[in-house]
């Protein structure tokens, strides 16, 4: 065995090296950890190849004007719209010459440009991708570092040099003879001079000198200006220098020439915090002092590659080797059974004057979360001369479980705590079983209240209790409430006392309630909150129907339809900034309070929503409600909610509000599911009759719930909602001008109203143009001219001739006029076909809906509409040819034209491979029926599919919705919820049919 120095460490470089590294970030953790609390602050999302990415190395990131984010990796380069990235490389985009990229640059004029390991400069730029290698006069392939001058000149590393660059017309590039690098211009127009160690700044004539160690690649590549105008300076080995008006500030200066700090500056957020970075570590600079940031277990940054500060103030972390992490405040955090609760599944929640937070479980008992410790308690149950007691123990019974259901404490500082089968009270540090109070030991106490009067309030499942100077009344529905079980309780600012129950309110007058239901105008009966806002409106949550308010005696509902993110409202709080948040079976969301009035005032006609769910941080997205109170905010601000995955506490005051209107792109436009370019707008040919628009706003804060409208200027002038929904289809456009626009409202509800336009010329036949109109009219007008000429001169003929003559032609007149009108009524048969299939086209069946539409609002009839979906259509293009792919739709169709066939129904072609059918006077049942017939014909005309994943054959999904008109809503409301369902039928496997059954009145 070899003999082991203690003094080997001490004399070994590379190990003094080592441990004195370790030993400078131990101190500079330790002395700033206490002011850092970085951990508790930031929040890690990872992206790898499991989420999109072509490889797990990200060397560069970039945003280009129209707000996408850019990643170049070593097999691709990545664009990402805050949903979904979008992979670029040799495969399936022409003009790049190699996957290996490493750096990236947008220019002045808003070119991407992207340098590769091998491949030379590759540009991206109107949609396209344009190669440059030394054959264009690149000085060599390999690109290490992309930059711009202060004049917008081209900068490039290559061997350790940089070169700037210009490229010509003709697309090639030369070198610019320059004073180069070593000089640059600042925001403020001071001129920088760095030669030799010194760094000379030029201000209004006057120079102040710097004495700075750097190398002149460093200068070039590592520089970066703040908002504040102070200049940072990266180096390989020497740390960061700062330089604020005429102070030079050197970061992390290393204590030995051993110890190198390789450090570059990523960006700025919108809280004023500048990142800086080296290989092994990311900091924080804020308030003069450099914080290492502390990482959750699993999170990986080692190496990085490259940090980059979106103009959301998002942070992105390019690693080597382990993906991209995305870097924001920590706004959510959760408390489960691993940080010492006695079970996930937590109902009430409530802070004591103390500060102290009860937390109720479903089963084992509560907790009392104090200093940062939780303290549990267990229910133990006793039976005695047929009477149950209740007490606590510190030793559960796995047997027993019983519901924790509320807290509250009186004005007396006494806790009252609501369990399934009784009550207790928590005073002077001990427990005392109180459930005798109200007669009915088995029964759930949900709610309990305190009123101005000093009178207690329990609601229990079987009444609501009043205790007054020790004595115990009982209200039940015959008080006038609407049910007995009962599930919110609200003191009003007036002292009017709010009752809910599973059936409706009540509204205490005198010893009896006053009922509030549907029928009166609330959202839906069953109550699961009730808030009272500082302009004294209440606010009542329902478990399934929306959120209502009640001011000056007049009900406003608000549901999904109305843009509200869920209809369950189990608690509402609302933060400092007039937001409330909401819990639901779904997460949590949050609506401003200012959008809900304007609703009720009739200001907007929608209201825009954010969700917070598992993507967010929560264990899980069901919330919990029913159990008073079922969220709380404290004193700090915070807010409190129950899930099934334990407790969720936001702190809204870091949530990051987006002010900013999204920016927007179209993304690609398709003709007949062929893209084509649509830079300087689109002409379609008059014998193509699809077209699809696909548009997106980028967006790396909540991406997924922008909301999109559209029109299309020619055909209609009314904005259309399209929702989340990132693409329009249009079929048969009659022949026209036509200008497309599209705006959107980021996750805030700021909206982008300018947003983007494209113009669209749709082609007519030759026998729909003017000309030929013209031409047509001037040979009848000939006609007519020739006859009469001929009809004079045959007046010097006999009377009974020119009778007959006349008589003979006026016949061909009528006759060529009923002629002309059968043409004429074929072609505006022709119109309403499509012309593929046969069946009625998108023209027709909108005109059919509307009709009947109006019929079944006179009649109050059911109408139902199928809308349904080849299954993967386009892999069986690719795989078979259009040609085949128009066979495949035309045996659908003669599939509906066979099975749809009652004057009353109508089959239609709705846009490529989509059909609609119109079933009048069809309940949700029979359309359910006719679908599956539709469904199985389909299938077994056992038309080959290899590309599709669902069957050997070709097969269709199909969504099914139904409707009764009652003038409060439209057709299209009908058609976006077979929309839906046909979504539905997708998500759940395909070759099958969804009915929306929950729409339909």
């Amino acid at each position: 065995m070899p003999r082991v120095s203690c003094d080997d460490g001490l004399h070994n470089p590379s190990v003094l090296k080592r441990r004195l590294r370790w030993l400078v970030l131990g101190l500079m953790f330790i002395g700033n950890f206490a002011a850092a609390d970085t951990f508790a602050q930031y929040r890690f999302e990872q992206f790898t190849t499991n989420n999109g990415l072509p490889q797990n190395t990200v060397n560069a990131i970039a945003q280009t004007r129209d707000g996408y984010l850019w990643f170049a990796t070593f097999d691709g380069l990545v664009r990402y719209d805050g949903i979904r990235f979008t992979v670029f490389d040799k495969g399936n985009s022409n003009g790049i010459t190699s996957n290996r990229f490493v750096t990236l640059c947008e220019d002045l004029e808003g070119t991407l440009w992207a340098g590769t390991v091998d491949g030379g400069l590759i540009r991206y730029r109107d949609g396209a991708f344009t190669a440059f290698t030394t054959e264009q006069g690149l000085p060599r392939n390999h690109i290490a570092k992309l930059q711009l001058d202060e004049n917008g000149a081209l900068m490039i590393s290559v061997n350790n040099e940089t070169k700037k660059l210009t490229i010509s017309t003709d697309g090639r590039f030369s070198e610019i003879p320059a004073p180069a690098i070593n000089e640059f211009t600042d925001h403020s127009k001071a001129r920088w001079i760095w030669h030799k160690d010194n760094l000379v700044r030029i201000r209004n004539r006057q120079p102040t000198v710097f004495s700075i160690k750097l190398a002149s690649e460093e200068f070039f590549r590592y520089r970066y200006e703040d908002r504040a105008g102070n200049l940072w300076l990266g180096t390989d080995n020497n740390g960061v220098y700062q330089i604020s008006d005429d102070t030079v500030t050197h970061h992390l200066q290393p204590p030995t020439p051993a110890l190198n700090f390789r450090a570059r500056v990523g960006g700025e957020d919108h809280d004023g915090n500048l990142w800086v970075f080296d290989e092994q570590q990311l900091y924080r600079y804020r308030d003069g002092k450099l914080t290492p940031l502390l990482t959750a277990e699993g999170v990986t940054f080692k190496p990085i590659r490259a940090v980059f500060c979106d103009r959301e103030g998002i942070i992105w972390v390019g690693t080597d080797g382990h993906g991209m992490y995305r870097v924001t405040r920590q706004f959510l955090n959760t408390y489960s059974m691993k940080d010492g609760l006695l079970e996930n599944n937590v109902y009430p929640i409530y802070e004591d004057r103390a500060g102290h937070i009860w937390i109720g479980t479903l089963q084992k008992g509560f907790a009392r979360l104090a200093n940062g410790k939780f303290t549990n308690f267990s229910l133990a149950k006793a039976e005695s001369a047929g009477k149950v007691s209740l007490s606590i123990t510190r030793t559960p019974d796995p047997n027993v479980k019983i519901n924790v259901d509320a807290f509250y404490q009186d004005n007396q500082g006494r806790l009252w705590i609501g369990v399934g089968g009784g009550l207790l009270r928590y005073a002077d540090n001990k427990f005392e079983d109180f459930s005798y109070l109200l007669n009915s030991p088995l029964e759930s106490t949900e709610v309990i209240l305190q009123d101005r009067e000093g009178n207690l309030w329990f609601g229990t499942t079987k009444g609501l209790f009043k205790m007054q100077n020790g004595q115990i009344k009982l209200y039940m529905p015959e008080h006038g409430l609407p049910n007995h079980a009962i599930t919110a309780i609200h003191e009003d600012k007036q002292g009017n006392l709010w009752v809910g129950t599973r059936e409706g309110l009540a509204k205490r007058q005198g010893d009896r309630f006053i009922p509030f239901t549907a029928k009166d105008g609330l959202a839906g009966n069953r109550i699961r909150s009730i808030y009272e806002d500082r302009d004294g409106a209440l606010w009542i949550g329902t478990f399934d129907s929306g959120l209502s308010r009640l001011k000056d005696g007049r009900f406003t509902n608000y549901t999904v339809k109305n843009g509200l993110f869920n209809n369950g409202v189990f608690q509402i709080l609302e933060d400092r900034q007039d937001n409330f948040w909401i819990s639901c079976n779904r997460g949590i969301y949050r609506v401003g309070r200012r959008q809900l009035n304007d609703f009720a005032d009739g200001k907007i006609a929608l209201i825009s929503c954010v969700a917070y769910n598992g993507q967010d941080g929560m264990r899980s997205p069901e919330c919990n409600g029913g159990k008073q109170p079922a969220g709380t905010k404290t004193r700090d601000g915070r807010l409190w909610f129950p899930t099934q995955g334990g407790v969720v506490v936001i702190d809204p005051e870091v949530v990051i509000h987006n002010s900013q209107p999204p920016v927007m792109t179209i993304e690609s436009v398709n003709i007949e599911g062929r893209n084509v370019n649509f830079k300087s707008g689109v002409a379609i040919e008059p014998y193509q009759t699809d077209l699809e628009i696909n548009y997106a706003a980028p967006s790396s804060i909540k991406a997924e719930a922008i909301h999109f409208k559209y029109k299309l200027e020619g055909l209609s002038d009314e904005w259309i909602d399209a929702g989340t929904r990132r693409s329009v289809h249009y079929s048969q456009l009659p022949p026209g001008h036509y200008l497309f626009k599209v705006i959107a409202a980021n996750s805030d509800g700021v909206w982008n109203e300018t947003g983007v336009a494209l113009e669209i010329h749709m082609k007519p036949f030759f026998y729909q143009t003017r000309l030929f109109i013209a031409m047509w009219l001037m040979i009848a007008f000939g006609i007519g001219i020739a006859i009469y000429v001929w009809r004079v001169r045959q007046l010097k003929a006999t009377e009974r001739k020119l009778t007959q003559v006349v008589a003979q032609r006026t016949a061909q007149l009528v006759e060529r006029t009923q002629q002309l009108e059968t043409a004429n009524e074929k072609l505006a048969e022709l119109a309403t076909l499509d012309g593929l299939t046969n069946i009625a086209n998108r023209r027709r069946f909108k005109e059919f809906l509307a009709q009947e539409w109006q019929r079944a609002g006179r009649e109050q009839t059911k109408l139902s509409l199928l809308l349904m979906d080849v299954d993967y259509f386009k892999p069986y293009n690719d795989t078979y040819g259009h040609q085949s792919g128009d066979e495949c739709l035309k045996q659908v169709a003669r599939v509906l034209s066979d099975t749809v066939k009652r004057t009353t129904d109508l089959a239609a072609r709705y846009g490529g491979e989509e059909f609609v059918v119109v079933l009048s006077g069809t309940d949700e049942q029979g359309a359910s029926v006719v679908a599956e017939r539709i469904r199985a014909q389909i299938e077994l005309l056992q038309i080959p599919h290899r590309g599709s994943k669902v069957s050997d054959h070709v097969t269709i999904s199909i969504g099914v919705a139904t409707f009764i008109p009652d003038g409060s809503n439209e057709a299209e409301e009908l058609i976006a919820a077979a929309d839906e369902a046909l979504y539905q039928a997708k998500e759940n496997g395909r070759n099958r049919i969804f009915t929306k059954t929950e729409v339909w009145v």
